[in-house]
């Protein structure tokens, strides 16, 4: 590798409304961060961001853009969920050798490092993970169609589903249900009409005003929350979680749930060690330690 050594290696970190960059060059670190549109609707505009990315990385690390082409590079992003999907970015850019992964490896390795213990992730989308010995095992992180479950995304699409369901009469109303009817003016062909097509991040906007209703003691809400709650312990036991291990609940509804999971699985919660873009950065070294640039691969978890 041409201008480039073992010792410099970038990790990438995108989660859908954010990007990391990090160039490590031996003990040295520069970070460059970008906000940006939904990761998940687009993946053209997934690669301008990270070749945008890349080019302010290059010009706060001082170095030509060319020599980041040359580096070993690990990429965790939000949004691949299958192996075109990492190829597709990957052919998008420049990067000589990089892999590409969906975002899960870059947020347990950043959390935990190479400790043992569990991760649950709970922002707008979500997944449960549980690490031994260097290995992660992975539930979830399937999407807002079929998964995303007790996320943000998660939590708004089943509150519409419980406010049709007050409207037919199969469960009882409140002030949850009656302010979210309101959004929609009281008309069911609204409400379909937004869910039919509406984004993970638009799901999630209704998340907040679910965790204030729960902490007042609406019964839909609290139900939801429940739901919720019961997906991350029944996660964890599939895991063969125990108690005394090492939890990391992390994300923007972390703190939520951590108030609601019973004590056995609430004593292990500790602050994760690291960031995702941490995780990105020890992916991309041990991706470098393993040999990685004579072939360039990409894969996708």
């Amino acid at each position: 590798m041409s201008g480039a050594t073992v010792d410099n290696v970038i990790g990438i970190y995108g989660s859908g409304t954010a990007f990391g960059f990090a160039l490590q060059t031996g003990n040295r670190r520069c970070d460059a961060h970008l906000d940006l549109t939904d990761l998940h609707s687009d993946l053209s505009s997934v690669i301008e961001t990270i070749q945008t990315g890349l080019r302010s990385l290059a010009d706060k690390a001082k170095v030509d853009i060319a020599f980041l082409e040359d580096v070993p590079t690990y990429l965790g992003l939000s949004g691949i969920n299958s192996l075109q999907d990492a190829e597709t970015v990957k052919s998008g850019l420049s990067l000589k050798h990089a892999v590409v992964e969906d975002d899960r490896r870059s947020v347990v390795t950043g959390a935990l490092g190479t400790e043992n213990g569990s991760v649950v992730s709970i922002g707008t989308g979500s997944f449960v993970s549980r690490q031994i010995n260097g290995e992660a095992r992975l539930i979830g992180g399937y999407g807002t169609v079929l998964g995303n479950e007790a996320s943000g995304s998660w939590l708004g699409k089943k509150l519409l589903e419980r406010v049709l369901h007050c409207e037919d009469g199969l469960v009882k109303s409140s002030a949850i249900i009656r302010n979210t009817w309101e959004t929609f003016d009281g008309a069911p062909d609204k409400l379909m009409d937004f869910a039919q097509s509406a984004s993970p991040g638009e799901f999630a906007t209704f998340a907040p005003a679910i965790t204030d209703a729960a902490h007042k003691e609406d019964p839909n809400a609290r139900y939801l929350m429940r739901l919720g709650t019961a997906y991350i312990k029944r996660s964890l036991e599939t895991l063969e979680y125990r108690p005394g291990e090492v939890i990391c609940l992390i994300g923007e509804f972390a703190e939520e749930y951590a108030a609601l999971l019973p004590k056995p699985i609430s004593e292990g919660l500790r602050r994760p060690k690291g960031t995702p873009l941490d995780g990105a950065i020890q992916l991309a070294q041990k991706l470098s330690s393993a040999g990685l640039g004579s072939s360039g691969s990409s894969n996708s978890v």
